[in-house]
């Protein structure tokens, strides 16, 4: 399929592609220029985290946002499936989703960062050194990401290091 949001960017990057306005009277936009290079730099967040192109499944779960609209386009660039988990379901209810989808990531708003999920994606139930590692690297990449957030540097110079070696070996 066409990356037309790429398109966009390259042919109209000033225009506005969408606008976020939250319940407390926040505002937030985005040009095309803007959310492709977000999505490019999620897509490659998810890379980091193991999503494989053309197989995995990333769970997402939060109200329309701009983050929803960036996890859509990053997915769709990746060639993955991005799975919608209603806020709104109970607890066994986003278990069940979860559980029964083969996701590779569950990616949750901070505002509902208190959801807890049962089965293979419940920390308790995992190696604790996994549990560890996959946060460890979750936080280093948030950070990365925060650090090239807004600056100039190229997608390919994005991911952490030892990612960008991965990539280069394969």
């Amino acid at each position: 399929m066409a990356d037309f949001l790429t398109g966009y960017s390259i042919t109209q990057p000033n225009k506005l592609a969408m606008i976020d306005d939250r319940p407390d009277g926040t505002v937030r936009s985005l040009t095309f220029a803007q959310l492709n290079e977000r999505s490019n730099r999620l897509a490659n967040v998810l890379l980091g985290m193991g999503v494989l192109p053309g197989e995995s499944k990333v769970v997402w779960c939060g109200q329309n946002s701009i983050g929803l609209v960036l996890m859509v386009n990053a997915a769709r660039k990746l060639g993955v499936t991005a799975v919608p988990l209603n806020y709104r379901l109970s607890d066994e209810e986003a278990a069940y989703v979860v559980d029964h989808c083969d996701a590779t990531v569950v990616y949750v708003d901070a505002e509902f960062a208190p959801v807890e999920v049962a089965g293979p994606f419940d920390k308790r139930e995992l190696d604790a050194q996994f549990v560890r590692e996959r946060e460890t690297l979750l936080t280093r990449g948030w950070r990365r990401l925060r650090e090239v957030a807004g600056g100039e540097l190229p997608i390919i110079d994005y991911p952490l290091a030892e990612f960008r070696k991965q990539k280069d070996e394969r």
